[in-house]
This record gives C-alpha cells, structure tokens and sequence, in this order.
C-alpha cells in the first residue's frame, strides 16, 4: 500500500492534489496491484475527493495501523515520517508549496532538505517516476534512511515505554 499523509494547513488554500491525475496513477497502481490510500487532517478545511478502484480516502483508521501496512509513504512536511524510518521503507517527499508553507503556516525545526531521506519531488508526475522507480526495485536513500532514523530515533530497543514510566515516576516524587 502506498499512503499519502500531507501536512493540515490551516492558513494556505494550497491544492494538495494539483495536476494529480487519477488516470496515470491508477495505471501504475493497477499495473502493480497495489492501493493508494490518502488521509487528511481532520481539520483540513479543502477536502478534496479523489475516487478510483485503486484510491482511497481513509477516515477512521488509527494512523499507526496504516502505517504498519505502508510500503511506501507520500508526505510533505509531516513529522509522521520520522516515525515511519521504523519501518526502512521508502519515502517520497513532496515539498509542492514548501516557500508558502514556511511563510504562512509553520515554521521548520530543521533545514528540511538536510532530514528528509528520499526524493523531494515538485509535482505529482514526479511522483509517479519517483513511484515507478520504487516499484522496479529502485532506492538509492536507504543509507540517508538509515543516517536520520538513527538520528532521531535514538532508542530501538522495544525499551522507550519502559523508559517514559520509569522518567514520569521518579519525576511524581
């Protein structure tokens, strides 16, 4: 399953499915019988619907379950993805509006192209190379996964809920 999880915009009407097409993507994902699922933020005030065998807006479905069924993550500006290095599967990174997102929504904690361990694509059909790319076998970012998984995922011990209880206990006393 490929999952698409763009970043809520609470101050930009950006078109997050600009130039989407639904006919080449369905081509690909049916060419490789595989599901395209999208969600947005529940506040997200531009819901767009895009509709086909292969696409799927998803709504009440817990975010890490899609996940943990995620072959490849769609994302802009998500901190979703840090999570997702987990799993070293690939990422595409689609910073469509990345100026206009800085300046109207949110500011970054870091330089974007320096933490993000995959393509960074300017529009939908680079997406789709970048896709295709991934299909057949293609992924030039494992080690840049690898790099900023342990970066920012420090701990990978099965150990971090232990950890929390233990820190939140000796701070209660």
């Amino acid at each position: 399953m490929i999952l698409y999880l763009p970043t809520f915009r609470d101050k930009s009407d950006f078109n997050l499915f600009q130039d989407f097409s639904v006919s080449k993507m369905t081509k690909i994902l049916e060419d490789n019988n595989i599901n395209f699922c999208y969600k947005l933020h529940y506040a997200d005030k531009n819901k767009p619907s895009i509709k086909s065998k292969r696409i799927n807006q998803v709504h009440n479905i817990d975010l890490y379950e899609l996940l943990s069924q995620t072959d490849i993550l769609i994302t802009d500006y998500s901190s979703v993805y840090f999570d997702f290095l987990l799993t070293d599967n690939p990422i595409i990174f689609t910073p469509f509006d990345l100026d206009e997102y800085i300046k109207q929504d949110r500011e970054l904690y870091f330089n974007y192209h320096d933490v993000t361990p995959g393509p960074k694509c300017q529009n939908w059909d680079e997406v789709l190379i970048e896709l295709k790319n991934i299909i057949s076998g293609q992924d030039e970012y494992c080690e840049q996964r690898d790099i900023i998984n342990k970066r920012f995922n420090t701990f990978q011990d099965g150990g971090s809920s232990k950890r929390v209880v233990e820190y939140i206990l000796k701070h209660l006393k």
